[in-house]
């Protein structure tokens, strides 16, 4: 009999996180989605958010002051971006970015650098920030390589 209790509670609490989890993704790419692409948390270490997310930098958001309608909504979208968001390991030799803007990141500087200038601030495009305009599944996280179709251009490993 406890067995089966178990069990069900087991489930409720699966269940109950999962749809923790998803609100929190869809609060995300509601209020994020809005106005840009929602960039998968893992492109950024979790300082980075933290940084991003607070009371300061949001009242000046690139230019912009993002107002949330509560403070549950921004709770819940600043703890998907920090559960989710690329964690440094403890032994990490180098220098910790703390930058709030993705196109910071050490790793997208050192995959872009061989694209040519014309072709990543062509209107198209307009910045390495507009993931979208040539890594065709970059909504649902997918940066592959295979996946690259620069405009004006064409496939990227062509």
């Amino acid at each position: 009999m406890l067995r089966r209790y178990t069990s069900v509670t087991l489930l409720f609490t699966v269940l109950f996180f999962t749809l923790q989890s998803h609100s929190k993704v869809t609060l995300y790419q509601e209020e994020c989605g809005s106005c840009h692409m929602a960039y998968q948390p893992r492109l950024m270490a979790t300082s980075s958010w933290e940084k991003l997310m607070s009371a300061k930098e949001l009242s000046d958001h690139f230019g912009e002051d993002i107002m949330f309608e509560d403070q549950l909504i921004l709770d819940g979208v600043n703890a998907y971006l920090v559960n989710n968001s690329f964690r440094y390991p403890a032994n990490f030799p180098g220098k910790i970015s703390t930058s709030i803007r993705i196109t910071d990141m050490p790793s997208l500087a050192r995959h872009h650098r061989r694209i040519q200038k014309k072709y990543i601030t062509q209107k198209a495009v307009g910045s390495i920030s507009n993931c979208a305009a040539c890594h065709t599944e970059a909504e649902k996280g997918n940066y592959d390589e295979r996946k690259i179709i620069i405009p004006g251009y064409g496939k990227y490993n062509d």
